[in-house]
C-alpha cells in the first residue's frame, strides 16, 4: 500500500501570489528571470470564493530546503518521475533543486491554507505577455486537480501591473498527445488543443519521439 507523507512549510513563509503588482519585463524576455521584479505583497485571488477550499501560492525560491526535500521524496514515493520529466529525470534532489530553481523559470507550489502542499506548476518560454505553464500534481491531491488548476489560471490571468494592466495575456502549453488525462485535465480548465506538432516530445528512457499538443489558454475561456 503506497502510503502519503503531509507535507507542509517548514518556517514562516510569506505567501507569494502571482502576479499583483509584477513588472510585465518579468515576461518580455527568456533571458531574464520570471520573478525578476515582483513583489512581496500577498496577491488576493478574485475568485477566492468560488473554491470549496483555501489555497496559497508558495514561491520556490523563497521555501526552506526541507520542504523542497519532502516534496521530492513524496514525488518519488508517487512514482511520478518519469511521467512528468519523461525527457530526462533528475537522479537525485541536489539535481531536482537545481532544476526547479534555476533562473529560466518561475516554479511556485499550491498548497492548503494549513500549509499542505498538493502541486507544482511554473511558468518558463515567456513570449510578450504570453507564457508557457506545465503542472505537477501529488497523488493525494489529484482529486483536486480541477479545483486547484482553476486557481491558478485565474490568479495569473486575471493579475494586473501598477498601472492596472494585465500581465499575463495568454497561456500555453505542450503535452505529449498519449497523456490523455492531462489533455482532458488542461480542457476542463479552458485550453484550446491549437494543434498537433510531429515528434516534439522526446521520451528519454525508450528514446523515441511522440507528437505533442500544443494548447492555448486566455481569460475569456477560462470556465465560469
Amino acid at each position: 500500500m503506497q502510503t502519503n507523507r503531509t507535507i507542509h512549510m517548514a518556517g514562516q513563509i510569506t505567501e507569494e501570489k502571482t502576479g499583483q503588482n509584477c513588472s510585465q519585463s518579468s515576461y518580455q524576455s527568456a533571458n531574464q528571470n520570471l520573478c525578476q521584479n515582483q513583489c512581496q505583497d500577498p496577491y488576493q485571488d478574485p475568485y477566492q470564493n468560488h473554491y470549496q477550499r483555501s489555497y496559497q501560492t508558495l514561491w520556490a525560491k523563497k521555501l526552506p530546503k526541507q520542504t523542497l526535500r519532502n516534496f521530492w521524496e513524496q514525488f518519488q514515493e508517487d512514482k511520478l518521475n518519469s511521467i512528468l520529466f519523461y525527457d530526462g529525470e533528475p537522479a537525485t534532489f541536489s539535481d531536482f533543486c537545481a532544476w526547479l530553481l534555476a533562473k529560466d523559470k518561475d516554479a511556485r507550489f499550491i498548497a492548503s491554507e494549513q500549509g499542505e502542499i498538493k502541486a507544482l506548476y511554473w511558468l518558463n518560454n515567456p513570449v510578450g505577455k504570453s507564457v508557457m505553464i506545465h503542472f505537477c500534481f501529488l497523488r493525494h491531491a489529484f482529486c483536486e486537480q480541477e479545483e486547484i488548476g482553476l486557481y491558478v489560471v485565474k490568479s495569473l490571468l486575471f493579475s494586473k501591473d501598477r498601472q492596472g494592466e494585465y500581465v499575463v495575456s495568454a497561456l500555453f502549453g505542450l503535452t505529449p498527445k498519449p497523456y490523455r488525462h492531462a489533455l482532458a485535465f488542461i480542457q476542463k480548465l479552458g485550453f484550446h488543443l491549437a494543434a498537433e506538432l510531429p515528434k516534439a516530445c522526446y521520451f528519454a528512457q525508450k528514446n523515441i519521439y511522440k507528437n505533442g499538443i500544443f494548447s492555448i489558454l486566455t481569460r475569456d475561456k477560462i470556465p465560469q
